[in-house]
């Protein structure tokens, strides 16, 4: 049986992001890596519909400890095309010294 739906692909820096992964790491950038207090860095994530049918992607949450420290300021397109693709960023500005931490998430 052949399923026509929207299917959805999340890479960081060229490295696919696996749905609800939560092991950070520097090379998908689901670690951002380090930053000086007050310094910010961004970084850019990709979005695909892999799948047959538009893809709606909703609202974008930012939860944790440090949700605060942690921006979208790049927002993707709210639909996507079978095969299309979209990006959107995050900028996080430190404002104490050690781990950070937050939590993106959307549907």
């Amino acid at each position: 049986a052949t399923v026509n739906a929207p299917e959805i692909a999340v890479s960081g820096n060229g490295f696919n992001i696996a749905d609800e992964d939560t092991t950070p790491e520097t090379t998908d950038y689901t670690d951002l890596g380090t930053s000086n207090v007050l310094i910010p860095l961004t970084r850019t994530y990709t979005i695909q519909n892999v799948g047959t049918l538009p893809l709606t992607i909703g609202t974008f949450t930012i939860a944790g400890a440090n949700a605060s420290e942690f921006v979208l300021t790049t927002a993707p397109a709210s639909t996507l095309a079978a095969g299309a693709s979209t990006t959107f960023s995050i900028r996080f500005t430190p404002t104490a010294v050690g781990v950070r931490n937050a939590t993106v998430s959307f549907v």
